[in-house]
């Protein structure tokens, strides 16, 4: 019987990059997933610091759609850019990050942060992550 997985998962073949583009949204750049939450422009949601408590939801969103996506994140996600929506001028665009790995060649999946994780290490840390935290992997005691 033929295989015919690899033509489904391109990292398969070596090739992560293909498959995390084709499991994410428009215009990513390599192993990162985005994923682009649409809000209204109030006075609150714009330009708020990265570290804000009102992107913890928006954190775990785009860990859980990258999951949902087959795609096993391996950090914390970040904002990645806040556009006012090109047709709305009541809507903002905050789009977030996370750097996956394809779900089918991860050689480590005990280490994909999962929004579990990451409620675990902003309940013990206080505040969403910034680039660079490290997030204890699971079943990590503190």
């Amino acid at each position: 019987m033929p295989d015919h997985t690899h033509g489904q998962f391109p990292s398969l073949d070596g090739d992560s990059d293909a498959e995390v583009a084709q499991r994410t949204e428009a215009d990513t750049d390599g192993d990162w997933f985005r994923k682009v939450f649409t809000v209204h422009d109030r006075a609150w949601t714009r330009e708020l610091a990265a570290d804000h408590w009102a992107h913890e939801p928006n954190l775990g969103a785009t860990l859980q759609a990258a999951i949902q996506q087959g795609l096993h994140p391996k950090g914390v996600p970040e904002l990645a850019s806040e556009t006012s929506h090109s047709y709305d001028p009541h809507t903002v665009e905050l789009t977030y990050r996370v750097k996956v790995v394809p779900a089918v060649s991860d050689d480590d999946p005990e280490s994909t942060v999962t929004p579990t994780v990451l409620q675990s290490w902003l309940a013990g840390g206080g505040g969403a992550p910034s680039e660079g935290d490290a997030v204890p992997p699971k079943g990590a005691k503190e």
